[in-house]
């Protein structure tokens, strides 16, 4: 099991930055690399929240999550549903007060489905979680 975790700290409120990490379908607008996000389903009790299933269409076939836990305004948890070569993936946000704004922090477990492939995966995944944060706090600090 691969463990990345990248944490960042905005000056954005934590409600704020809690809505653009959540509000599914507006991540193209702050992650330019996600041509389309739909929700299908929605969530059972919030649209966003448990049991939404996110499809990701970027390049190739969408990857699909599925919020498995929901804890707002704090925490959420979504699991790797589909469209990437890796198994068992769980990723984990999660938005506090700071003393400045909001600390947000993205957290990302996996098994590589290619053996080895993991010295090429932890690198390419610490940046993926690096450029979410900070893209979803630029957005959240402008908008």
């Amino acid at each position: 099991m691969i463990v990345v975790e990248e944490t960042l700290r905005t000056s954005a409120s934590p409600q704020r930055m809690w809505d653009v990490l959540t509000t599914h379908e507006e991540m193209p607008s702050w992650f330019k690399v996600v041509r389309k996000a739909v929700l299908d389903p929605a969530g059972r009790d919030e649209r966003n929240g448990l049991g939404a299933v996110r499809h990701l269409h970027a390049v190739g076939p969408a990857v699909v999550e599925e919020v498995i836990e929901w804890e707002p305004p704090r925490r959420y948890v979504y699991a790797l549903r589909g469209g990437a070569p890796i198994r068992n993936h769980r990723g984990e946000v999660t938005v506090e007060a700071a003393s400045d704004g909001a600390k947000a922090t993205w957290r990302i477990q996996f098994e590589p489905m290619i053996p080895l492939s993991g010295v090429v995966m932890r690198p390419l995944m610490t940046l993926l979680a690096r450029t979410l944060l900070r893209n979803a706090a630029q957005y959240a600090q402008r908008s």
